[in-house]
């Protein structure tokens, strides 16, 4: 998982959108509850123009997290910030 989460944020700091999705998304294969994934994810969508599904992995992502550990993800703070914008 870890490898997964590097793989992504490199890719991310190449602007290659695609390879940091499939990074991050093997990674939550993995570990689904990984807020660092999750947020790789998110950014990878948006790296694409994909602002509608960003969006929509954030809200489901959120409402996951809120059943599963009753917790509000502090770091998706500031991915939210630029979903909404």
């Amino acid at each position: 998982m870890r490898v997964c989460q590097m793989l992504c944020l490199s890719y991310l700091e190449s602007k290659q959108g695609e390879e940091a999705e499939a990074a991050a998304r093997r990674g939550l294969i993995l570990d689904d509850l990984s807020e660092e994934l999750h947020c790789g994810l998110m950014e990878a969508l948006l790296l694409q123009g994909l602002r509608a599904e960003a969006l929509r992995h954030y809200r489901k992502t959120l409402h996951y997290f809120e059943q599963e550990l009753s917790l509000y993800p502090r770091s998706f703070d500031s991915i939210f910030e630029r979903l909404v914008v």
